[in-house]
């Protein structure tokens, strides 16, 4: 466990983008064995499920959804320039108005309701870890909650 802690700590990706895709892709070849696997991220990325799909019928897959609370709505802050940090590309918003906030905050909740029906159709655990909060508290209470009555064993 202190080596993989070590790995993720000390890891120097090659490029700035992020492919939940690839990193699911490459998981389905090299690892044969069913694993319990931890999906770590923000799951700001698009076009990744039919992977996570094909992942959790060789896998059980835990989803630990990383989310900062200013990435769900916008302040009413003026003009705002926002840099995404993967391109690099700069957006000039002006959060004065409700229908820019809005649309942000409409957009976030229809992303987060499509994510939390992909995963309860296919049976996957997923614990938000917001980074505005200690994140021991529900990480412990996930990992020792029971089962739920209802889950059957699924057959590789």
């Amino acid at each position: 466990m202190l080596r993989v802690i070590r790995e993720v700590l000390f890891h120097r990706p090659e490029h700035r983008g992020t492919s939940i895709q690839k990193a699911l892709e490459h998981l389905n070849l090299v690892v044969r064995k069913r694993s319990v696997v931890f999906l770590i991220s923000d799951l700001l990325d698009q076009g990744f499920e039919q992977s996570l799909k094909v992942a959790n019928r060789k896998h059980d897959i835990v989803i630990l959804q990383i989310m900062d609370p200013r990435e769900t709505e916008l302040p009413d802050v003026g003009i705002l320039e926002i840099r995404d940090a993967e391109t690099g590309e700069i957006i000039r918003l002006d959060t004065t108005l409700p229908w820019v906030r809005d649309t942000f905050r409409e957009n976030w909740d229809r992303n987060q309701a499509r994510l939390s029906r992909l995963f309860d159709s296919h049976r996957m655990d997923h614990l938000i870890i917001e980074t505005s909060k200690p994140y021991d508290v529900p990480l412990i209470r996930f990992l020792r909650s029971e089962p739920r009555e209802s889950d059957e064993p699924r057959v590789p």
